[in-house]
Formats: C-alpha cells, structure tokens, sequence
C-alpha cells in the first residue's frame, strides 16, 4: 500500500492507495482511516466569543468538549466524518468552552457553528 499526501481546496488529506489486479479482491473498510485537520472559519460575535464552525457538511462524530473545558490553540474540540474520511475541529486560539451547539451523532452543513470560545 502507497501513501500520498492530497490537497483539495487548500486542505491537506493523507491516503493509502493499494493496487488491485484482475484476480485480487480487495476488503471494503468499514470505517473511515484518513484523519485530516482541515482549516476552520472563525467568526467572532458582538461580545468578543470565538464562534468555531464545520469546514464542510457531514456528521459529528465525537464531541470531545463540554462547556466550562479549557482548551488550547490546535485542540481538537470535535470530529466530523465527511466524505468518509474524519476530520479534526480544532479551536483557533486558548479559550475556555461557553457552549457546545451539537451533540455526537448530529448532521452538520457547512460553516454551522459548533462550539464558542470565551
């Protein structure tokens, strides 16, 4: 199996590729292999919080912070199964949680807020 490092808009994704011939039969995984920490958009409100949002729609998978967690810059806060492939949510800058707006398991569009930052 041959690994490849792939960009796609702007973001950078690993992946194992194995060659297949004619008489091989390949197993299908049954779950997604490839992490990837793609860029987040940030959008601050009024009173100053970090509003952190999905680059793309797809579903939570883990929720890894509940409000009053301290979290540093690069932590993942959540992950997000897109495309088969899961993705780590990380917060922008050190913070503290004031609300996590999904849950595990919850379908997500693209740029939802999913957790804010104080």
């Amino acid at each position: 199996m041959k690994k490849y490092i792939v960009t796609v808009n702007g973001n950078q994704y690993e992946v194992a590729v194995e060659e297949v011939t004619d008489n091989a039969t390949t197993e299908q995984p049954t779950q997604p292999r490839t992490v990837s920490t793609p860029k987040t958009t940030v959008k601050k409100d009024k009173q100053g919080s970090i509003k952190i949002t999905v680059p793309m729609a797809g579903t939570i998978s883990e929720m890894l912070v509940k409000p009053g967690d301290k979290v540093t810059r690069g932590q993942t806060v959540c992950t997000l199964e897109a495309m088969k492939m899961i993705n780590n949510i990380p917060a922008p800058q050190d913070g503290v949680v004031v609300s996590v707006e999904v849950f595990a398991g919850a379908r997500v569009e693209t740029d939802q807020v999913v957790v804010t930052i104080d």
